[in-house]
C-alpha cells in the first residue's frame, strides 16, 4: 500500500511538472528562458500567455533596468517608424488580475524569479507589466517585494539564460549615462515630442529613468527589445533550484579594461561577492584605498596624469586577505 501510495504521488508530481509551460524572452544580449507556474499560479499565468498568444507584447521594450533589483518590461512599445527612427507607444490593456501571491505555494522575489508588477496600494492591479528579480527581493531583504502592496505574485522561474541576468546586473548603469552625456533618460524623451507634450507623453517618459540611455537613442536597433514565444512542453521535470547567487570569481569589474579619456577623473563600477571591502590604487607605488559601496562597489579615481595609467582593484576576503589585484589600464589624452 505504501509502494503504491509512493508511486501515486511521484505520477501526480511529473504531471504537474509536465504541464509547467515554457517561455523564452529573446532581449539584444541573449535569450532568457522560463517555466511558468501554471498549476500554483493559474490566473497570473494564463493572463501572461494572454498576453504572448494575442500579440499584445509584439515590439515591447524592457523600459526599466536596476542592476542588483530588477529588469522590467511588458507596459510599452517601441514600434518602428519612417526615417529608422521609433514611435513609443503603450500595450493594450485586458482587465486586472486578482493577486495571487498568497494563492498556493509561497514563491518569494529571489534571484531569477518573474513575478508581475502593479500599482502602488493597490494588490489587485497587475495587468501587462512584468519583472525579473536580479537579486534576492524575498522577505526580511532590504528590498522586500513579498510584503510590499499585499505581495508581488512570483509566477515563474528562469531555467535557462542566467548569464544574461548577470550581464544586466554589470554591464549596465550609472557610468552609461556619464559617457553618453546625454542627461536624464526622462528628459531626454520629453524633448523628442512636439511641445507641448501631452499627459501620456509625459507619463511614458517617467518610466523610463532608470533605463540605461545606451539603449535610449530612439532607433530600433539600440532599444532593448523583449520578444516572446512559448516554448514546446519539456517532457521531464526540472528540481527546483536554489536561489542563484552571482558566481566566482569574486571581484568583477563593470566594464572594459582598457579605457580613454580626455578627463582627470574615471569612474570605475563593479560587483564582488564574498569579500568585506573592494580597494583600489593608483600605479604599484600608490596606496591603496577604499572603494565605495559593498557588493556594488565605485572607483572614482582623480587626478590622472596625462599618458599612460594603471589602477590595480582588488577584493578582501572575510579573513582579511588580499585577493589577487586586477588590472584597469587608463589613457588620458
Amino acid at each position: 500500500m505504501i509502494i503504491r501510495l509512493f508511486l501515486l504521488l511521484s505520477l501526480l508530481a511529473m504531471a504537474s511538472a509536465e504541464a509547467r509551460t515554457n517561455v523564452r524572452i529573446t532581449t539584444p544580449v541573449g535569450a532568457i528562458d522560463l517555466e511558468l507556474y501554471d498549476d500554483e499560479k493559474p490566473i497570473t499565468v494564463a493572463n501572461f500567455l494572454r498576453y504572448i498568444r494575442e500579440g499584445r507584447y509584439v515590439d515591447t521594450i524592457a523600459h526599466r533596468l536596476e542592476p542588483g533589483f530588477v529588469i522590467q518590461g511588458g507596459s510599452f512599445t517601441f514600434d518602428p517608424a519612417p526615417g529608422g527612427s521609433v514611435i513609443p507607444g503603450f500595450v493594450p490593456l485586458f482587465d486586472q488580475i486578482v493577486n495571487e501571491f498568497s494563492v498556493g505555494p509561497y514563491f518569494p522575489n529571489v534571484y531569477g524569479t518573474i513575478a508581475m508588477a502593479k500599482l502602488g496600494g493597490n494588490p489587485d492591479s497587475a495587468t501587462a507589466g512584468w519583472f525579473i528579480n536580479l537579486g534576492d527581493n524575498s522577505a526580511g531583504r532590504p528590498v522586500d517585494l513579498d510584503n510590499q502592496n499585499g505581495g508581488f505574485t512570483v509566477f515563474g522561474r528562469v531555467t535557462s539564460g542566467i548569464e544574461i541576468l548577470e550581464i544586466l546586473n554589470i554591464r549596465f548603469s550609472d557610468a552609461d549615462l556619464e559617457d553618453l552625456a546625454i542627461g536624464n533618460a526622462t528628459d531626454f524623451l520629453i524633448a523628442q515630442f512636439p511641445p507641448p507634450p501631452t499627459e501620456d507623453q509625459v507619463t511614458f517618459a517617467n518610466n523610463f529613468g532608470q533605463m540605461p540611455l545606451a539603449q535610449l537613442r530612439l532607433s530600433p536597433e539600440t532599444v532593448f527589445t523583449t520578444r516572446f514565444e512559448i516554448l514546446e512542453p519539456t517532457p521531464e521535470p526540472t528540481p527546483e533550484p536554489e536561489p542563484v547567487a552571482l558566481a566566482a570569481p569574486a571581484l568583477r569589474i563593470g566594464g572594459p579594461k582598457k579605457l580613454q579619456t580626455r578627463r582627470p577623473v574615471v569612474t570605475i563600477r563593479g560587483q564582488v561577492s564574498d569579500a568585506t571591502r573592494v580597494e583600489w590604487r593608483l600605479g604599484k607605488k600608490g596606496r591603496y584605498k577604499k572603494a565605495a559601496g559593498n557588493a556594488r562597489w565605485r572607483v572614482r579615481a582623480g587626478n590622472l596624469p596625462v599618458g599612460r595609467s594603471v589602477l590595480f582593484i582588488r577584493a578582501i576576503g572575510s579573513d582579511q586577505q588580499p585577493g589577487r589585484a586586477q588590472k584597469v589600464r587608463v589613457v588620458r589624452k
